[in-house]
C-alpha cells in the first residue's frame, strides 16, 4: 500500500478521538504529545520524515523507555542508510526480522557492533551512554583523546566519556543538569528523537543523501497536510451530513498561518482550494508523497537554498508517472511554493534498463509486512529474456516463494506469468 495513503488512513482513524478544539488553537498532531511537549518539534519532524512510527493505537508514548532496537532503526532512517551488503546480522536480529535491514546498515558500517556473544539484544532498554555512542559513530563526530567534562557523574576514564564530551561539543546535549550527564540513566523515546533531532539539524544539506532529501520533502509535505486534516476532522460528528460539516468546517483564514512556514504560492493556494471543496472520506489527495518507488530518479538541484528531485511511480492509486517536486528556503524553513509538475509514462516513457528494472522488482518482492513475523526478502533474481512486446523477463527467487514476472520497461508495470 502506498505510504501515503496508509498515513491519511490513519488520520482518519485518529481525527475520531480528537476532542473539539477552538477555531483558533494550533492543530494537535498527536493524541498524547501537545504542541508545548519539550519534544514536540522533534517528534513531529520524526514523525513526518518516516523515522518514527507511532504504536498501533496511534500513540507516540514520549516517556515510553526506547529499546536499542527502536534506537537502530531511528538512527538509520533519520540518516537515510540502506543496507549494502550481504551482512550476516547478529544471532538475535536474523535475515528475516522486520527490521534487519536499517540494523544491518547499521552494522555493515561499523556504527553498532553488538555484544561479544554476537547478539544484539535488540529488547534491551537503551541508556544516555549508550544513545552517546550510538549518535556519535552514527554521525561521525570526532572524539578527542585529552579533555574535560564538566558532569561530576562522568570520569574521564569511563569509557562513555569520549562520545559524552563529543555530544557537548557538537551542542547535541547539555547534560540532565549543568554538573550531571547520568550516564546508565534509561532513555525515552521522546529523548532519542530529541538527541537524533538536534544532530541532524546541524548537518548541511549538501551532505544529505538522496533518502535524507526525499525524507525532507516528505517532512513538509506532512506537516502541512496533517494541518490541513486536523482541521478537516477537529468538529466531525459522522451522523452529520456533507452539508452540515461544511458548515462546522474552521475557516481556512483562521489556521492559513499555520500553513505558511510549509506552503506558499501555488501551493498555499491549492491547499486552500482542496479543504473548501473535499468531502471527509474522498480519496482526492493534496498531493501525493514523495519516496523512493524503487524506480529511478534524479536529483536536478541540491543546495543550502534549493532542492529539486524528479520521481518516477509505478501504477497505483494513479498511473505510471513522474514528477518533479521543488523546495525553497525561504528565512530558515523549507518549504513547497510551487506545484509538481507532472509527466505521464505514456507522454514520457521510464526507459528502464534491465538493471534498473531488476533493481525495482527486488524493493517490490522485498515486504517487509506480507507476513506476520517475518519478513519476504530476494535470495536471487535472474533476467531470462526480452519478450517480442519488448518486455523483460525475470525469474524471481524469494524465501517464501518463486516468481516468473513480466515487466514493462516504458511504464514499470508488472505481472506474474
Amino acid at each position: 500500500m502506498n505510504k501515503w495513503l496508509m498515513f491519511i488512513i490513519s488520520c482518519i482513524f485518529i481525527g475520531t478521538v480528537f476532542s473539539p478544539a477552538k477555531v483558533n488553537a494550533a492543530a494537535r498532531v498527536f493524541d498524547d504529545v501537545s504542541p508545548k511537549h519539550r519534544a514536540y518539534e522533534a517528534v513531529w519532524s520524526l514523525a513526518s520524515k518516516g523515522v518514527f512510527e507511532k504504536d498501533e493505537d496511534g500513540k507516540v508514548r514520549p516517556g515510553k523507555y526506547v529499546t536499542r532496537m527502536e534506537a537502530a532503526v531511528m538512527t538509520a532512517r533519520i540518516l537515510g542508510l540502506k543496507r549494502e551488503t550481504n551482512h550476516a546480522g547478529f544471532r538475535d536480529v536474523t535475515v528475516l526480522n522486520k527490521n534487519y535491514n536499517e540494523v544491518a546498515a547499521l552494522a555493515e558500517r561499523g556504527i553498532l557492533q553488538g555484544f561479544t556473544d554476537r547478539t544484539m539484544r535488540p529488547n534491551d532498554i537503551l541508556t544516555r551512554a549508550q544513545m552517546a555512542k550510538l549518535i556519535v559513530d552514527a554521525f561521525g563526530y570526532e572524539r578527542k583523546k585529552q579533555f574535560t567534562l564538566p558532569f561530576k557523574d562522568v570520569k574521564v576514564s569511563h569509557w562513555s566519556a569520549p562520545y559524552i564530551e563529543a555530544l557537548v561539543r557538537y551542542k547535541v546535549t547539555s547534560g540532565t543538569s549543568t554538573t550531571t550527564f547520568s550516564p546508565d540513566q534509561k532513555l525515552t523515546r521522546a529523548e532519542l528523537m530529541m538527541f537524533l533531532y538536534r544532530a541532524h539539524q546541524a548537518k548541511a544539506v549538501d551532505e544529505y543523501n538522496d533518502q535524507e532529501l526525499f525524507n525532507l520533502i516528505s517532512e513538509v509535505q506532512h506537516k502541512a497536510s496533517s494541518i490541513i486534516y486536523y482541521y478537516l476532522y477537529v468538529n466531525v460528528s459522522w451522523e452529520d451530513s456533507m452539508d452540515e460539516l461544511k458548515k462546522t468546517r474552521p475557516l481556512f483564514s483562521t489556521f492559513k498561518k499555520e500553513l505558511t512556514p510549509f506552503a506558499e504560492g501555488k501551493m498555499l493556494e491549492r491547499m486552500e482550494a482542496y479543504y473548501k471543496v473535499t468531502c471527509i472520506y474522498c480519496d482526492w489527495l493534496v498531493y501525493d508523497e514523495v519516496y523512493d518507488s524503487g524506480l529511478p530518479y534524479d536529483i536536478l538541484e541540491r543546495s543550502s537554498e534549493k532542492i529539486k528531485v524528479t520521481l518516477r511511480y509505478p501504477q497505483g492509486l494513479e498511473e505510471p508517472h513522474a514528477e518533479t517536486w521543488t523546495l525553497v528556503k525561504r528565512n530558515g524553513q523549507w518549504k513547497m511554493s510551487q506545484l509538481p509538475d507532472y509527466m505521464s509514462a505514456d507522454e514520457e516513457p521510464f526507459h528502464l534498463t534491465i538493471a534498473e528494472a531488476e533493481k525495482y522488482l527486488i524493493s517490490q518482492y522485498e515486504n517487509t509486512y506480507r507476513h506476520e513475523k517475518y519478513r519476504e526478502y530476494v535470495q536471487d533474481i535472474y533476467y531470462v529474456e526480452t519478450d517480442r512486446k519488448g518486455n523483460y523477463e525475470f525469474v524471481v527467487n524469494t524465501n517464501m516463494d518463486d516468481y516468473y514476472v513480466s515487466i514493462d520497461p516504458a511504464t514499470a508495470i508488472t505481472q506474474e506469468l
